[in-house]
């Protein structure tokens, strides 16, 4: 299935997918393995933020986490997040698409 037709919810749902593997390879201390998979939730979110047919709100909720993992992964963590946390928010969608 093409990403453009999936919901809003299954495309949280898959960047959530990536923030674990992230995090889990980052346990692991696989840097490089994690850099990928934080890259590929990255990729996956501009494929969602560039769609011309996304809604605005989601726009901004999507540009929201991209600033918030960016500032995670290569900022100063300004916000005060974890992983934990944008990963919880994603994968709860995941929950939500397979009810």
């Amino acid at each position: 299935m093409d990403w453009t037709q999936l919901s809003l919810a299954e495309k949280l749902g898959n960047i959530g997918s990536e923030l674990h593997r992230a995090k889990v390879w980052q346990d692991k201390g696989d840097v490089a393995t994690s850099k990928k998979s934080l890259e590929r939730a990255i990729e996956l979110i501009d494929l969602s933020l560039n769609e011309k047919t996304a809604r605005q709100s989601a726009r901004k909720e999507l540009a929201r986490l991209r600033e918030i993992i960016a500032d995670l992964f290569v900022g100063a963590n300004y916000y005060s997040s974890s992983i934990d946390d944008a990963a919880d928010f994603c994968l709860d969608f995941a929950f939500l698409v397979r009810k």
